[in-house]
């Protein structure tokens, strides 16, 4: 995945900006995953949780249980 390969500000909105639109299972695996090896306090991070949430509200689609899943790990909107 590019993100983890680039320091590049832009190249990482991107990346993050292309898989909330992709908004499938993969596409939140891979978001998950990020926010998961992210630094706890960096910016970085709280930008994936943004996108975990707007994806994961906007997606009527998703199971209960993988909402309740992802939001447990990012948090509330």
């Amino acid at each position: 995945m590019i993100f983890r390969q680039t320091n590049d500000d832009e190249a990482r909105r991107l990346c993050l900006d292309a898989l909330y639109e992709i908004n499938n299972k993969n596409a939140r695996r891979e978001l998950v995953r990020l926010y998961r090896v992210e630094q706890p306090q960096s910016e970085w991070r709280a930008a994936i949780a943004d996108h975990l949430r707007k994806a994961v509200t906007e997606d009527r689609r998703m199971k209960p249980a993988e909402v309740k899943a992802v939001l447990g790990q990012v948090g509330q909107p």
